[in-house]
């Protein structure tokens, strides 16, 4: 499954996804959830795979009217192998999209994070 079957749309691929606000090669996965809590559960063991397996990745948690998500985006290849490591730590999650200008908000928001030139920052607000 290609990154972009697994944000839900099979027509959006990477390659797509250039322009002035989707830099080459960006991957999104996004996962709908039914609460705060569960989203949060599945947040921490993505940020965890993220750490343990070095991935070059941004794992969020976002709230958009009312609903819970976590995304999970990055630069580069995303082989099959951690696709799937990502699926099982994003749990029971329904695959979805995110709004355009919310994943272009979040995109920007990690390319700004990228420049700073630290390598891991993780910030609690809270349910």
């Amino acid at each position: 499954m290609s990154a972009a079957e697994a944000d839900g749309d099979p027509t959006n691929t990477m390659s797509g996804e250039r322009g002035p606000e989707r830099p080459p090669d960006i991957w999104l996965l996004v996962r709908q959830y039914p609460d705060a809590r569960t989203a949060l559960v599945s947040y921490e063991a993505a940020r965890d795979l993220l750490l343990d397996d070095d991935l070059d990745a941004s794992v969020l948690r976002v709230t958009v009217n009312g609903v819970s998500f976590v995304t999970v985006m990055g630069e580069g290849p995303l082989d099959s192998e951690s696709v799937g490591r990502l699926d099982v730590a994003l749990g029971r999650g329904i695959a979805s999209t995110l709004p355009d200008e919310v994943g272009d908000a979040l995109r920007r928001r990690r390319r700004a994070f990228k420049h700073t030139g630290i390598g891991f920052l993780e910030r609690r607000s809270g349910l």
